[in-house]
């Protein structure tokens, strides 16, 4: 979100310290934040299941590179709706999801995006602690298959996962 004062950023070998957000996200470096950034007013299902590249100015969603159909599409977003327990609720406005919904829905969001690493920053925040403890593991599940990149205060978030490295 802000540039860098110093430093670099590799990825890949590529210098990315001062490529724009939607270059990062063109080299599926996908990210969510803090504080959950949904449209209130579309359905869960509807929130990714109906974007086609080029609906978002200067974004090109991997979708397009990878020639996807919004059949494919939809059956990808089905996926990880169910993956995240939120298969149920897919006709539900994003609005009216309880907190944690909405936090695993923004992961959805990013995982829909097809990205070779995910940036979660604190994705349990204001969850209970059994929201925590469910999101924690879903998270574990996802970084079998895609980097994931954690920034977490509740220390309990981080147990069982490798720490001071990245795969």
């Amino acid at each position: 979100m802000f540039p860098p004062d110093s430093g670099q950023i590799f990825f890949k070998g590529e210098d990315i310290t001062h490529l724009s957000a939607p270059n990062i996200f063109r080299r599926r470096i996908v990210r969510t934040f803090q504080i959950s950034s949904i449209f209130p007013q579309l359905t869960v299902l509807k929130k990714r299941a109906d974007r086609r590249p080029g609906e978002i100015p200067d974004l090109q969603l991997p979708w397009g590179r990878l020639n996807l159909g919004p059949r494919t599409i939809r059956d990808l977003c089905m996926g990880y709706l169910e993956k995240l327990r939120l298969l149920d609720q897919s006709e539900q406005k994003a609005g009216l999801l309880a907190y944690g919904d909405k936090r695993r829905l923004e992961i959805v969001m990013a995982l829909v995006s097809d990205p070779e690493v995910l940036l979660l920053d604190e994705p349990t925040a204001g969850m209970s602690p059994e929201e925590t403890q469910e999101t924690a593991q879903l998270i574990k599940g996802l970084s079998k298959t895609v980097t994931v990149l954690l920034v977490e205060h509740d220390m309990k978030v981080s147990w069982g996962f490798p720490t001071g490295h990245c795969s």
